[in-house]
């Protein structure tokens, strides 16, 4: 280390939970020390660079934030589903840093035979301390031998909404926006893969202006069954299926949604017919009271009307009985609903109370909560149930 390159502060508290949380990250994200360094600074970077600091940060805050920690969380999972170091996936998002020797750049760079042209000085100060790759496009393009670099990623900006890149994948790059619209991405095309759907049926499916597979060679996933394409054509859950083909979605978006509606409708309805019936009735007619929306849906699913009263009144609770009508308008919400009456019905004595499962996934603060205090009986009951 040269003298008065590096300034080392003293400890401070804040220093000190910060270096705390970095060392719990390690550990939750199974990365180097190194690793860690590289994907914090990089993904801080491009938020406060790209967004003047007002992403995910308060006025003047550049350390550990919930945002970025869910980033971090999104990137970790990103690399288990493709099996890739997070030094290759970091700038699917963005720029690439040149901080020193730790940096992203020596990371991807260091062993290229180009290094003797594009390596450090001393003080592993890279390209003349410009601090990001992008700024040194006409050095590269000459010492790589290109005509031109493509161009790095607009990255920081928010997606339009819920499944946003999911709607425009495959014409534009907007799942490389953020680390949570490409997650979304590769987690949908998995569990597309996963439900026997195969690549071509999907890339037909989204891609009206490509080639069609043959009627002997498709699998017929995205042919919607007549409930289906009343619940989708309803205007309900998914406008977004109002196509010139409502018996081929168009979006990776609406196949994940009519995965979805299937997964409802088989694990818990009996009358498929009667879903569509009861999506359109919530948005023309929204429940006064809860338990008007509890006879509605038991009518429709055939769930027990008491039991499904007491899962609305505790998923929901201080929700009015419109609001809830409002949001499970959303497939989203429907489905959400169906796997916890699913888990009630098939794994928990009807004693249980339901408040408990929804207490369960509640974080408390340390110490707050004692598991003997909070139904006792209750936690005996489900801990035999689910063993």
């Amino acid at each position: 280390m040269a003298k008065g390159q590096w300034t080392i502060n003293p400890l401070t508290e804040t220093l000190c939970r910060e270096l705390h949380g970095f060392v719990r990250l390690r550990g939750k994200c199974g990365w180097s020390v190194a690793d860690l360094d590289i994907a914090i600074c990089s993904l801080l970077e491009n938020r406060v660079r790209v967004n003047g600091g007002t992403l995910g940060f308060f006025d003047g805050d550049r350390g550990m934030s919930a945002e970025l920690v869910g980033d971090l969380a999104d990137a970790a999972r990103l690399g288990q589903l493709t099996d890739k170091p997070v030094a290759q996936i970091l700038p699917l998002w963005g720029d690439i840093n040149m901080h020193g020797g730790v940096s992203l750049y020596q990371k991807l760079f260091l062993s290229s035979p180009v290094m003797q042209q594009l390596g450090g000085d001393t003080f592993t100060n890279y390209l003349q301390s410009d601090p990001l790759l992008s700024l040194h496009a006409n050095l590269l393009q000459a010492v790589l031998k290109v005509t031109a670099l493509p161009a790095l990623p607009d990255v920081g900006h928010p997606a339009r909404g819920p499944r946003a890149a999911l709607q425009s994948f495959p014409t534009t790059t907007e799942f490389f926006t953020t680390s949570r619209a490409t997650l979304d991405l590769v987690e949908a095309w998995r569990g597309l893969l996963e439900k026997e759907w195969s690549a071509s049926d999907i890339l037909s499916a989204i891609n009206p202006a490509g080639t069609r597979e043959s009627a002997s060679s498709s699998t017929g996933k995205a042919t919607l069954s007549d409930d289906e394409r009343q619940f989708f054509t309803s205007g309900g859950s998914n406008p977004s299926l109002l196509n010139a083909d409502p018996k081929t979605p168009q979006t990776l978006a609406d196949l994940v949604a009519l995965e979805a509606y299937r997964d409802l409708r088989d694990s818990a309805a009996r009358t498929p017919a009667s879903l569509p019936a009861l999506v359109e009735s919530l948005s023309a007619r929204p429940s006064s009271q809860t338990a008007d929306m509890a006879l509605r849906f038991a009518a429709a699913t055939h769930w027990p009307e008491a039991r499904l009263h007491q899962v609305l009144v505790a998923k929901y609770p201080d929700v009015s009985a419109e609001h809830i009508s409002k949001r499970l308008q959303d497939l989203d919400e429907l489905v959400s609903l169906g796997r916890v009456m699913e888990l009630l019905l098939r794994k928990v004595d009807p004693a249980v109370s339901v408040s408990l499962l929804f207490h369960m996934g509640t974080p408390a603060a340390p110490g707050t909560l004692d598991p003997q205090a909070v139904f006792p009986s209750d936690v005996e009951i489900f801990d035999e149930q689910v063993k």
